[in-house]
């Protein structure tokens, strides 16, 4: 049992020894690198799609005069919660032509240096709206005699946007009845529509671009099993309407739509 123990404490003893020789072989030999800092970005820029170019020409301070415009690399990308959408640009000032969906977005500018591979970044919030999300619209007959619709838009500065229809795509209309939005927020097709209805045709319209086709029709989106055929059904009237400047409706879970044969659905 002595022994044994000896033993033991003969290693440990040894054991420490050898961690004390030790020689620490590590690299100490720092140097210094370019620091990059980023500045006049805003907190919040608000463009609207389709109309505005976002123009940004952030301050870029560096601690090293770069000759060489390779050296470094610039990245505008674009997020959306934890979403990396897209890269806007890829040069130190951006200007991009808004044709990003209508949502609340942050921009990230990042800046890499290629000799060290190191990266600097900074952010701010983008919120893009359509010139067509809020103020009042009036359909009635054009100049030229077909129904046509006017609209008092509010998204920023007030501004009247005439012939929508005339420059929707769509074939001239006649007759006209109304012009509906549903509500719903969501600038998706699929959910938030505006329609234009007339005698001669009703069609709901792209809400981002106010733009349409033939095939935007009342009998696109239905299923029906009654003898019904579905290219002739115009709808003139819809409900709920929207109540309120905010877009609510009397009623978010039943909607209704007549059409000019006297159907309902």
């Amino acid at each position: 049992f002595f022994m044994k123990q000896y033993s033991i404490i003969a290693f440990i003893a040894f054991s420490v020894f050898l961690s004390a020789c030790y020689k620490d072989k590590g690299n100490y030999d720092y140097k210094e690198i370019n620091e990059i800092t980023i500045g006049g970005l805003a907190n919040t820029y608000s463009v609207i799609y389709g109309v505005d170019v976002l123009h940004i020409e952030p301050d870029i301070k560096m601690t090293e005069t770069i000759t060489d415009p390779s050296r470094l690399s610039y990245y505008w990308i674009l997020v959306k919660g934890t979403t990396r959408l897209d890269t806007l640009g890829t040069a130190p000032v951006l200007d991009y032509p808004v044709d990003i969906t209508p949502d609340t977005y942050v921009l990230t500018l990042r800046i890499v240096d290629n000799e060290t591979g190191v990266a600097w970044k900074a952010g701010a919030n983008l919120t893009i709206s359509t010139l067509y999300g809020t103020g009042l619209m009036l359909m009635g007959t054009g100049e030229n005699g077909s129904a046509d619709i006017d609209m008092i838009s509010m998204v920023s500065d007030t501004q009247v946007v005439r012939g929508i229809l005339s420059t929707s795509g769509l074939p001239a209309l006649q007759d006209p009845l109304t012009v509906i939005h549903n509500g719903d927020k969501s600038t998706n097709n699929n959910y938030g529509r505006i329609w234009a209805m007339t005698r001669s045709g009703s069609y709901f319209l792209d809400r981002k671009t106010m733009k349409a086709t033939t095939t935007n029709k009342f009998g696109s989106i239905i299923a029906i099993n009654e003898n019904l055929d579905k290219e002739t059904l115009t709808p003139m009237l819809y409900a709920p309407q929207i109540r309120d400047r905010a877009g609510n409706t009397g009623n978010s879970s039943a909607r209704a739509i007549m059409t000019t044969d006297g159907n309902i659905f």
